[in-house]
């Protein structure tokens, strides 16, 4: 996966997340898991979605953030009222900390919580995480 260029939202280069994730000299990350001890995260995984995405025509890519530009949730997320979990990853190079920030101040009742080592995908990128936010911010 190539995010060259890309900053975290510490201002860190994303190699310095990659170093930060832990990644081996194969393309594997080892993910630690309470629950079902350690997993390995396959990035060729990753890669392999990065490249089904690639192979999108790029008007089909601009048709789709359009729509999205024009759907104007911004009042729609505002009129949630209900407890709403955010997990963001903090070196995400599609919605970073602005955005990110932008969307827990429009749900009223968001908890932003940021997975430091991860991108776009917390939830393939470390599951285990992913897992202890939501039990954390449900649990009654």
């Amino acid at each position: 996966m190539n995010f060259a260029g890309c900053r975290c939202s510490d201002g860190t280069s994303t190699a310095s997340w990659q170093a930060r994730a832990g990644l081996s000299a194969d393309g594997r990350r080892l993910v630690h898991g309470q629950a079902h001890g350690d997993k390995i995260l396959d990035l060729r995984f990753l890669a392999g979605l990065a490249k089904d995405a690639s192979a999108m025509p790029a008007a089909r890519w601009r048709a789709i953030l359009d729509e999205i530009r024009r759907a104007g949730l911004t009042t729609a997320a505002q009129g949630v009222r209900t407890q709403t979990l955010i997990i963001a990853g903090a070196c995400d190079p599609l919605f970073g900390d602005e955005h990110q920030q932008a969307l827990s101040r429009c749900l009223a009742e968001a908890s932003l919580v940021r997975a430091e080592a991860c991108g776009h995908n917390p939830h393939w990128e470390d599951p285990a995480f992913v897992a202890r936010a939501i039990t954390g911010a449900f649990e009654t």
